[in-house]
């Protein structure tokens, strides 16, 4: 492959992306990310982000584990080649990557905004709730870099305010109120901006349910899920990660909703799927919520929590 065709198959995958056409985007990745790699070699800075790239790809296939072993690959190449506290290596690295290029680029770059977004995704997860306040002062300080940065709408600013809905929602209370006000402007621009059947949008809109449920507005919920679902599932395939979340959330407002039948079917297929696709923590989540409807349906044993 010469450089030219190389280019024109980067920018081709650009567009495929944009129009979330993944397959395509993967086969051309694949195949400019040989070149480099032959002819430069897979430490080199073109190398890496072709592979970042076309790691993404595979997270949006559904690919999560060939997504991991690619990004392992590139973090691997940086710290080999580069050392610890190259730039590209910072990228890789959460905690390190927003300390690292705070001091290097200055706490207005967009490098560090979007690090210190993840760094505060990555914090949140520890789910203590010293640990969840911090995460949400960060999620707030990036939010406001990177809307000076971009603007109210740009799509780094409408995904830090996604993570932050997120944040409020785990800490309740009057930020539910928040979290609603947020997550409705994030699902209302990205329809605009991006189409309603696009994968970010249909990920707003599973949050949108979550919102609505910790409030109590179900009917709502259940209005935003029947919307979304259905467009996941014709998309991207009843096994795909997006698609499962979707029913893991619809589940989790049928138990809300006491419609424990309709749960039940929901759920114990979610397991299934989680568990056929190695993630068996998720599966297991799965099987306590589920566990949880099938314990309100009778006083006895639900046959299924036997199973």
């Amino acid at each position: 492959m010469s450089p030219a065709r190389g280019l024109m198959y980067a920018k081709f995958s650009v567009v495929y992306a944009h129009n979330e056409y993944w397959g395509h985007v993967e086969r051309l990745l694949s195949d400019v990310r040989d070149y480099p790699t032959k002819m430069l070699g897979p430490g080199h800075e073109r190398t890496r982000r072709v592979t970042l790239a076309l790691a993404g790809t595979y997270f949006n296939l559904g690919g999560a584990q060939t997504a991991e072993e690619l990004q392992q690959s590139v973090l691997h190449s940086c710290l080999t080649s580069l050392g610890p506290d190259h730039v590209d290596t910072l990228r890789n690295l959460h905690q390190k990557a927003y300390d690292g290029l705070l001091k290097k680029l200055g706490s207005h770059n967009e490098d560090a905004l979007s690090a210190l977004d993840n760094l505060a995704r990555t914090i949140g997860r520890f789910n203590e709730r010293e640990d969840i306040l911090q995460a949400r002062d960060l999620h707030i300080q990036a939010i406001k870099g990177i809307k000076k940065a971009h603007g109210e709408d740009h799509r780094r600013t409408l995904r830090a305010k996604e993570n932050l809905v997120r944040i409020y929602v785990f800490l309740g209370g009057e930020l539910h109120e928040a979290a609603e006000q947020l997550i409705t402007h994030v699902v209302e621009k990205r329809k605009k901006l991006l189409g309603k059947e696009h994968a970010y949008t249909l990920l707003a809109m599973a949050n949108a349910t979550i919102v609505k449920i910790a409030l109590g507005k179900l009917d709502d919920a259940e209005e935003i899920g029947m919307e979304a679902l259905p467009i996941a599932e014709r998309n991207f395939g009843e096994n795909h990660v997006g698609t499962l979340f979707g029913r893991y959330t619809f589940g989790y407002l049928r138990i809300e909703q006491k419609c424990y039948e309709d749960v039940e079917e929901i759920l114990v297929q979610l397991a299934k799927c989680y568990c056929l696709r190695g993630k068996i923590s998720e599966s297991i989540r799965v099987c306590e919520v589920a566990l949880k409807g099938f314990a309100a349906i009778s006083v006895k044993e639900h046959p299924f929590a036997r199973d």
